[in-house]
């Protein structure tokens, strides 16, 4: 007999994204809570990212002008020389570019959740004797983003990642052939020897499927 489950998932040390900007069209700056995109194939949909921001009064004002200046003439790619002007000018207003994130919607931006948690959590439940049919899905519920600094190197160069904070909560929805525990401690995704990435899995069945 197949069941049906729901899981809700506690983040109890921060989980680092893992997507390397390098891979990305676009380049991801973060302040506090607010996020900024430069596209860099897309200088008017990095204009437009740039006025809704100050529309709403999430970046400065001097700064906002001088990045649009720059992009005015520009309807297509962004140079390496205008992107490289563009981000001393957020540096110097204290956004952090960010190298290592979570996977997103290329169109959206929205974090794809499933893509990045969906294999991992596979394996955690298989390795605690569940025997998956089906993960269905993985809901956000109460989500804390932030940044973790490391340095690297020789040179210790800055590298900065993506989190999902400490206290996020997130429902897994799965289908199973055989149930495991159902209560779970593990340590998920990336930089183990940090101690990143401790979840709490509680589970419980609510259906029954017959096959």
């Amino acid at each position: 007999m197949v069941g049906r489950y729901i899981g809700s998932i506690e983040v109890i040390t921060p989980i680092i994204g893992g997507i390397s900007k390098k891979v990305t069209n676009f380049r991801l700056f973060k302040k506090g809570n607010i996020e900024l995109v430069l596209y860099k194939t897309d200088a008017n949909k990095t204009k437009e990212c740039i006025i809704e921001l100050l529309k709403n009064g999430l970046i400065e004002e001097d700064s906002a002008n001088k990045i649009l200046e720059k992009l005015d003439k520009i309807t297509g790619p962004i140079s390496e020389h205008i992107y490289e002007e563009i981000k001393k000018l957020l540096y110097h207003n204290g956004w952090v570019d960010i190298d290592y994130m979570f996977h997103r919607n290329f169109d959206t931006l929205e974090i794809d959740f499933f893509k990045d948690f969906a294999r991992p959590l596979y394996y955690v439940l298989t390795k605690n004797g569940w025997i998956i049919e089906q993960i269905e899905a993985i809901v956000p519920q109460k989500v804390s983003m932030g940044t973790y600094f490391t340095y690297v190197g020789k040179t210790n160069s800055p590298v900065i990642y993506e989190t999902i904070e400490r206290e996020s909560k997130f429902a897994i929805v799965f289908r199973a052939l055989n149930e495991g525990p159902t209560e779970i401690e593990t340590n998920i995704r990336r930089m183990r020897k940090l101690g990143f990435g401790n979840i709490r899995i509680i589970i419980r069945k609510f259906q029954n499927n017959k096959q």
